[in-house]
């Protein structure tokens, strides 16, 4: 088709394509890792409990990618157990493994143990799940029972009483479900990934406004000159946007499919109940998984190509094509307002459900079991959304061709135009009277729409997370933590004096434990008392060993500030470790690929704005032109890269002063352990200045690397996939594929700032400060109170 040629031969429209599926694809897996697999990773701390009011702790986790793997083959070997067996399993292995977890007396642990104990864990979780489906059926149908036992419910006729019986006999079709047990990430994921279901939007936007070309060209009246011809275009666009919507479906979410697939065990297990699949527990269809996601990518094709035919309706009713997109986007808007805010009790929600947004997050109505009053009736909302979507696609295509055939390029009045009128006399006081750099400004922020990436760069810096647990290996660890944060600040001999006192306190708690065994011994305490003396005796050498810690870790540091001639401090490292340790490296590289690929994607086509609006061999006429315009627009690169620089790193700054409380600002940055060999005599505040003033320079860096690219091409499509290219595949490749040829290429290496090549050396973590060996040996003679099992664990 000559039509479709025609919109499929527009390169930017290409390139968006493009890169809507680059970033679904990369973004979904992000996600997954982000998500740890759908995994609880985290371990129990064994040993005594130390509670302490200073801190928070967080366990240990063991890698998200091993877990998975162990998962994976405990599902192997689980799936042909009943399910009551494969429970009573799981729970067998779970306190046997829990004994596996410590380290050893050399700080070695079992890392087989570990995973297989994660594994389990989450196992147990997904069984319980399976065993206890019965139950839930159970109790809908005694629901039913008590429910309608009450006046207010049992009304006939009413609504109440017609969606319980509803309700209860929906459900009770599925009591003879045979359940069972499967990798279900690949479903979940790919139900749960919302963020597809809005790049599907944006592409068909994009479809959609690519049908009014004719009247950016003026070519509207002569297309309306000719009866036949505006039909035979009408119907072919509409089968434009079918195709495109299959299409696009196919590709998005086959993309997330094909990836959830490869990621989590591959496509076995399609012919189990759908119910299997936790997420989709609630559906009451008897179907397999299968049968859903098919049923399921055919009503998203349906849906898509329903929203598809609304946002050209919406785009072509409106005469001029300058305000279409701010009409379609304040509709969307409304839309999303009604369908986000709407309550669900409310007596409106058919706003909220007839909405089409529905139609956009479509995994909702299978996830989610509801049914809407319709005149007193309960109707699934699912059910009523299937069955309305076929009529509805005929009235939007009817609409659509009616508009196109009908509408005249002068007729109507422009409401819109004269609205605008009066914001843009506004607007051209504003212009008339820039500067050049405010002009060269215009021209990338508005008028080559990079307030479009700026909104994208928003709403990504939103989601982005900046901070990681630190987790606690051992219980010692934990108190020395505590007390590391307890005895935070100055080095002087005062906090000696302070640790001795504690240490004096703790000594003399064992110390009368001790001396409580010999009194029970000859008669003269009963054993409740004892016990007591035990745990806190328990209690007291675990804080021993923390305490052995820290001493080992100041008097370290006090030998350091002699050697440096620096003012030592002992530094809580918690916040620093968390978000510029070695933990928060994937952290720190997606903030940094997302800063590299804003600024590319916002800089890409300024070099060649002048080429494509024919006005080069005008400037180059010019003594000042070409070097004024030069400058101009590198002071523009400089300040969009403030911009992006302040929004991206401001969000960093902002995670470690809200989520954290700093006290060391004044503290030699020496003190923190992890960067104990930088050069400079600064404070840890000063530090964090030369780090976040480094990181704009290598932005800026940047910024002129994506303009020297941008100058040797003529097209801003071309000078885009160059300029990507350059910035973002090596840094993707490095980053997040671990191909190290591109090592030297990535640039979001030195954005990064904090590795173990760079400037800021990266020298351990904060831990390397608390694990060498202690000095004081904490008292034993807690003999009976293992004996008598009196430690908590």
């Amino acid at each position: 088709m000559k039509e479709l040629g025609r919109i499929l031969s527009k390169p930017r429209l290409l390139l968006a394509l493009l890169l809507i599926l680059s970033a679904n694809a990369i973004l979904f897996l992000r996600e997954q890792v982000k998500n740890d697999y759908g995994l609880n990773v985290e371990l129990p701390l064994g040993g005594t409990v130390v509670m302490f009011d200073t801190v928070t702790v967080t366990s240990e986790t063991v890698d998200a990618r091993d877990a998975y793997a162990r998962y994976l083959e405990w599902i192997d070997r689980l799936r042909d157990m009943p399910l009551t067996d494969a429970a009573e399993l799981l729970d067998e292995q779970k306190d046997e493994l829990s004994g596996e977890l410590a380290a050893d007396e050399n700080g070695n642990y079992d890392v087989d143990a570990r995973l297989d104990y994660a594994a389990v864990n989450n196992l147990i979780r997904r069984v319980e799940y399976l065993t206890g489906y019965g139950d839930m059926l159970e109790n809908i149908r005694k629901n039913r029972d008590s429910l309608l036992s009450f006046s207010i419910f049992n009304r006939p006729g009413s609504f109440s009483s017609r969606n319980i019986e509803k309700t209860a006999d929906e459900f009770e079709k599925l009591e003879d479900v045979e359940l069972t047990l499967g990798a279900d990430g690949a479903v979940e994921s790919f139900l749960s990934f919302s963020l597809t279901d809005y790049l599907l939007l944006l592409m068909l936007t994009l479809f959609a406004l690519s049908f009014s070309e004719e009247r950016r060209a003026g070519l509207w009246a002569v297309v309306h000159a000719s009866p036949r011809g505006r039909l035979r275009l009408a119907v072919r666009r509409t089968l434009i946007l079918l195709f495109v919507s299959v299409t696009g479906v196919a590709l998005l979410y086959g993309t997330d499919l094909a990836l959830g697939f490869s990621v989590y065990g591959g496509i076995g297990g399609l012919d189990r109940a759908v119910q299997s699949v936790e997420a989709l527990g609630r559906l009451p269809v008897l179907t397999t998984v299968g049968g859903f996601l098919v049923r399921y990518l055919i009503m998203r094709a349906a849906a898509a190509f329903f929203v598809s035919l609304l946002l050209w309706l919406l785009l072509s009713a409106v005469n001029n094509v300058k305000y279409t997109v701010a009409a379609a986007s304040c509709a969307l808007a409304a839309e999303y307002a009604l369908y986000t805010f709407l309550p669900v009790q409310s007596a409106f929600n058919v706003f909220k459900y007839f909405n089409i947004f529905t139609y956009i997050s479509l995994s909702d109505l299978y996830t989610d079991y509801l049914n809407v009053d319709i005149f007193g009736y309960p109707l699934g909302i699912r059910a009523v959304s299937q069955l309305a979507l076929g009529p509805l696609c005929l009235l939007a295509a009817a609409s659509c061709i009616g508009v196109m055939c009908l509408k005249r390029p002068a007729s109507g009045r422009d409401l819109l135009g004269r609205a605008a009128s009066a914001v843009n006399s506004v607007t051209d006081f504003v212009l008339c009277r820039l500067h050049m750099l405010g002009v060269e400004l215009h021209k990338t922020v508005w008028i080559q729409k990079g307030v479009v990436i700026a909104a994208l760069l928003a709403y990504i810096v939103s989601g982005l997370t900046f901070t990681v647990k630190v987790p606690v290996k051992t219980i010692a660890e934990q108190a020395a933590r505590a007390y590391t944060a307890e005895f935070a600040g100055r080095i002087t001999d005062e906090t000696f004096a302070r640790m001795d006192a504690e240490q004096k306190k703790l000594e003399d708690a064992v110390a009368e434990f001790e001396a409580a065994e010999d009194a029970y011994d000859r008669g003269e305490l009963d054993y409740p008392h004892l016990n007591a003396l035990a745990i806190e005796a328990s209690s007291a050498k675990v804080k021993l060993e923390g305490l052995a810690e820290v001493r080992e870790r100041v008097q370290a540091l006090d030998a350091l500030g002699k050697e440096r001639e620096i003012e030592p401090w002992l530094v809580d490292e918690v916040p620093f470790e968390s978000i510029y340790g070695s933990n928060a490296q994937f952290e720190r590289r997606g903030a940094a690929l997302t800063a590299v690929l804003a600024l590319t994607l916002l800089l890409a086509a300024d070099m060649t704005y002048e080429r494509q609006s024919g006005m080069t061999y005008l400037l180059r006429s010019t003594m000042r032109g070409r070097g004024a315009l030069i400058s101009r627009k590198l002071a523009s690169a400089a300040l969009l890269t403030a911009a992006v620089w302040l929004l991206v790193y401001g969000a960093e700054l902002h995670a470690l002063l809200s989520d954290f409380t700093v006290t060391a600002w004044g503290a030699p940055v020496q003190s923190i352990s992890m960067i104990e060999s930088f050069p400079l005599r600064v404070t840890v505040s000063g530090w964090l200045a030369l780090l976040y003033i480094y990181r704009y320079v290598c932005l800026c860096c940047v910024a002129v690397a994506v303009l020297a690219v941008s100058s040797l091409f003529r097209r801003a499509e071309v000078a885009c996939v160059a300029a990507c290219a350059v910035t973002v595949v090596p840094s993707l490749l490095f980053a997040y594929m671990g191909v190290e040829v591109f090592a030297p290429l990535s640039l979001v290496v030195p954005v990064e700032a904090i590795h173990k090549t760079g400037v800021l050396v990266h020298k351990g973590d904060f831990r390397s400060g608390l694990r060498q060996k202690p000095s004081h040996k904490a008292p034993a003679g807690l003999s009976r109170a293992n004996d008598c099992n009196l430690m908590h664990g």
